[in-house]
């Protein structure tokens, strides 16, 4: 049985990062492989004394509760790695191959905490494996605020020595080669590879359906409580807010009732059993469309537009999929999608993403 790593974005307090992360080791042990989280931090070598104590603080009040589901769920997994000289010794856990992915692990200037090992440097010229499964740009070029032309070049040989490699959005194939000079496949994230029965069934989920409108928003804004607002009253459905950002409190009801700040699994729970579902998430829609429920999703533009458009495009359902309050069709909101289609669609795709983990690794 092959020992395979992978590498993603640091599992904190990002659900869909957790969920991913989860999603992708589950999959590949389920195609029986060793599947490994390589626990990767961001470096700690330049934080500050300061930064240092509030780590412990939030890690006590808030990061704690993400880390119990990380520890039961997304097993075998390395020791924590926050230093390049820790990254380096990774080398010698005798990985036959590593796997880059999913999510925003290209999206260069959100990854610098980590130097370039997410595009495998630390493998040197080692005979291993080197696939990506799923790697997301976030948007639709080379995403470099500092120094484009700079980490282009040097990025460039490590992506080339990659034996395969597949990207989360259509338009990733396109900057895979006009950026790299190198072919891509365009593949499922790794969380719609697993079924709703599949996560019920793992995580101990309930099946049972709750009026009320779920609502999932990463960045609030005034326009979207507009947005809020009016599919609540359409709909006729109570709010319940899903986030865990202490930072949404001024934007949200005085009524504390309407709050939670739910773990992972409750995370999952509350979009399960919802009557509808409302988020600027990519995982909100993602984890929607796997639970068949009805929503709608705010185009979140500051956090990539692209990733939105290439899922609900791949599963032909573009039409829910607004920017603005005026752009809403309530004969959209209203109309059941067709979830026999999207699963067969979904079942097809999943198929050839898994085709590509097979015949790459």
């Amino acid at each position: 049985m092959k020992k395979i790593g992978v590498l993603t974005l640091p599992t904190l307090t990002n659900y869909g990062g957790i969920l991913q992360a989860y999603a992708l080791v589950y999959v590949l042990k389920k195609l029986g492989y060793d599947a490994w989280l390589i626990n990767r931090r961001w470096n700690a070598d330049n934080h500050s004394i300061l930064h240092r104590i509030k780590k412990v603080f939030y890690h006590l009040f808030v990061i704690r509760k993400f880390d119990k589901f990380c520890e039961e769920y997304i097993v075998p997994r390395t020791e924590e790695i926050d230093t390049r000289a820790k990254m380096d010794e990774i080398r010698l856990a005798g990985f036959a191959g590593y796997v880059v992915g999913s999510d925003q692990v290209w999206r260069i200037k959100n990854v610098r905490g980590a130097d370039y090992n997410f595009f495998l440097d630390f493998t040197k010229d080692d005979h291993v494996k080197r696939i990506s499964y799923a790697a997301s740009f976030g948007v639709d070029y080379w995403d470099d605020n500092q120094n484009p032309e700079k980490s282009r070049a040097e990025v460039k040989p490590l992506l080339q020595k990659f034996d395969a490699i597949s990207v989360r959005e259509d338009s990733g194939v396109k900057v895979c080669k006009d950026c790299f000079d190198v072919s891509a496949t365009h593949v499922l994230d790794p969380t719609l590879l697993i079924d709703k029965e599949e996560y019920v069934k793992n995580l101990g989920l309930k099946v049972r359906r709750k009026k009320y409108l779920a609502v999932y928003i990463l960045d609030m804004t005034e326009e979207k409580k507009k947005i809020i607002k009016k599919i609540s009253s359409e709909l006729g459905l109570p709010i319940k807010y899903i986030n865990y950002s202490s930072l949404l409190w001024k934007w949200m009801p005085s009524s504390i009732s309407d709050i939670v700040k739910p773990d992972v699994k409750e995370w999952m729970q509350s979009i399960l059993e919802a009557d509808y579902v409302l988020t600027d998430s990519f995982h909100g829609m993602a984890f929607s469309i796997i639970f068949e429920k009805q929503f709608l999703v705010i185009g979140n533009e500051r956090r990539g537009l692209t990733r939105f458009a290439s899922l609900l495009k791949s599963l032909c359902i573009n039409d829910n999929l607004v920017m603005d309050l005026d752009s809403i069709d309530i004969s959209i909101v209203e109309k059941d999608l067709d979830y026999s289609a999207i699963f067969m669609q979904k079942k097809k795709l999943q198929k050839q993403s898994e085709s590509f983990i097979v015949n790459n690794i």
